[in-house]
């Protein structure tokens, strides 16, 4: 029986490795299904225990620059995107630039008033053809970092006041 070799991730856990994980990272960066599992074997049968997986993660970034380097663009815009750090108003930016491209109106760091509190700071207010999206960009610099469920969920109902408000304000008023 072969034994399982375990990982270092990027918060410090021991996981066990997967194959599979470098196969659909490189997937997930356009990269073949051939070049991907060439470089997930390549990996898989050089990996030792406790291999850091930044250290994973370079080697199928080189494997990608050296056979399809389009691919390794991708594989690293994570990284790239951390770069813009150590604030999140750079990554704001570059969404609403995302946006513009799109053919959106956009505009950042918007103040606008819900039913229950008159000055929610909106990070994205993006407008096309009568069509309104409010977004908060959540941006983390350290890898590994997640964004809390509860932060997801305050910001759900956050754009829910915000939607009641507005759809009040839309109603014709009674003159009754």
């Amino acid at each position: 029986m072969t034994r399982a070799i375990n990982i270092i991730n990027l918060r410090g856990e021991i996981e066990p490795f997967s194959k599979e994980k470098v196969y659909q990272s490189a997937r997930r960066a356009g990269a073949s299904k051939r070049l991907a599992d060439q470089i997930s074997l390549k990996i898989s049968q050089q990996i030792k225990d406790n291999t850091l997986t930044s250290q994973i993660y370079q080697q199928v970034k080189g494997y990608l620059q050296d056979q399809e380097p389009h691919s390794a663009i991708r594989f690293s815009l994570k990284e790239a995107i951390r770069r813009l750090g150590p604030t999140g108003f750079p990554f704001e930016k570059l969404i609403s630039q995302i946006f513009t491209n799109q053919g959106w109106q956009t505009q950042t760091n918007q103040i606008m008033a819900g039913q229950c509190i008159d000055d929610y700071e909106i990070d994205i207010l993006a407008q096309k053809n009568n069509q309104t999206l409010i977004g908060e960009c959540k941006f983390r610099i350290n890898p590994g970092d997640r964004v809390d469920l509860e932060i997801a969920l305050a910001n759900q109902a956050r754009f829910e006041d915000i939607q009641i408000k507005q759809k009040n304000n839309d109603q014709p008023k009674s003159s009754g």
